[in-house]
């Protein structure tokens, strides 16, 4: 598991994300446990690298494996989608941090609440 991670930052911090994808795939996939501190720490670095459709995939095959975010990994993914304005997926995460008993940080839930209200979308942002 540590030769995996290793190989995974080194590729991250060499820009090279899709190797990086590549190699975290092959971890899931291989005898090796992936810990949900590694899930976590991935989908951080694909959001910091705008890397969306990435992230929601593998937040779509590790959930019902029973992986979960950490609330501050959920508000760095949301305020990430604020920036491409994928407002299903952005009210799915919402709806699932609920069903956790999360809260979204103050300063991802102003930063959506801000999209929405310019998106001339006050009837949601008065909803949520």
């Amino acid at each position: 598991r540590l030769a995996y991670r290793s190989r995974i930052a080194h590729l991250v911090k060499s820009g090279m994300i899709d190797n990086a994808v590549q190699v975290f795939d092959e971890m899931r996939h291989s005898s090796y446990r992936v810990f949900s501190s590694d899930y976590n720490r991935f989908i951080g670095v694909l959001v910091k690298e705008s890397r969306f459709e990435l992230a929601e995939a593998l937040y779509r095959d590790m959930t019902p494996m029973g992986f979960s975010l950490i609330p501050f990994t959920y508000s760095r993914f949301i305020s990430g989608l604020c920036k491409v304005k994928k407002f299903d997926l952005i009210d799915a995460l919402l709806r699932d941090m609920e069903t956790l008993g999360y809260i979204p940080d103050i300063w991802a839930f102003n930063i959506y609440l801000d999209l929405l209200c310019r998106e001339r979308n006050v009837g949601l942002a008065v909803q949520t």
